[in-house]
């Protein structure tokens, strides 16, 4: 691994642990055991590093969807998709905690224009997802215009956010919340099953987790 590879991990550890305000460039070289210097020789700033991380973290989500084939769509693909996720989300979570006041930094302002510019392209991919489904007989067709925007909205709503209600009530146990917030995440759509689209939701959902314990 290389030393700017090392450096991601490090700041990656720390500001889960201890915070991102908690954590400074100085924090980490002294914690790795370099100078200041070399570790601003990879990332000159704070920010540079934040923006190094956070793209590694969209290339994580990236790599889901590149993975999944047109044959693949449909609820169990939701359910896996998004259940590695919010394990990425996990892993990164000090970025997503922290979101609102990244996004203010007028130094990370990359970070705001990039998840304003891949909303879009997030809506369409989950709107084919839908459509998929509804022409295999797994979901109702869309009872009136509009209806299945608003159900993407509170998916993603409850996706991005989930980690910032987690840390407020269940501070001790951040890991362990993953199911029930993913079944939130999803409950919306779940009235819109046809019979045999809740039972694959309710065989998928149940081998999600069978496979989670072993």
């Amino acid at each position: 691994m290389s030393r700017k590879e090392d450096i991601k991990v490090a700041a990656i550890r720390m500001f889960n642990e201890l915070g991102l305000n908690q954590v400074s460039l100085k924090t980490i070289a002294r914690e790795m055991g370099i100078s200041d210097g070399n570790l601003r020789y990879h990332y000159k700033t704070k920010e540079d590093l934040i923006l190094a991380i956070f793209y590694d973290m969209c290339g994580g989500l990236d790599q889901l969807v590149l993975k999944q084939k047109i044959e693949d769509l449909g609820i169990d693909m939701i359910l896996k998709g998004q259940k590695e996720s919010f394990d990425i989300f996990y892993e990164f979570r000090f970025l997503m905690l922290n979101l609102s006041t990244i996004v203010r930094n007028p130094e990370l302002k990359r970070i705001q224009e990039y998840l304003q510019e891949t909303l879009t392209q997030r809506k369409k991919a989950y709107h084919v997802i839908f459509l998929y489904m509804v022409g295999k007989g797994n979901l109702i067709a869309e009872p009136e215009e509009g209806r299945y925007e608003k159900i993407i909205d509170q998916m993603f709503l409850v996706g991005d956010f989930w980690l910032s209600d987690a840390a407020i009530y269940h501070p001790n146990d951040l890991q362990g919340q993953i199911k029930h917030y993913l079944e939130l995440l999803l409950l919306p759509l779940v009235p819109y099953f046809t019979d045999e689209g809740r039972r694959i939701y309710d065989e998928a959902w149940a081998e999600l987790w069978q496979e989670e314990v072993s």
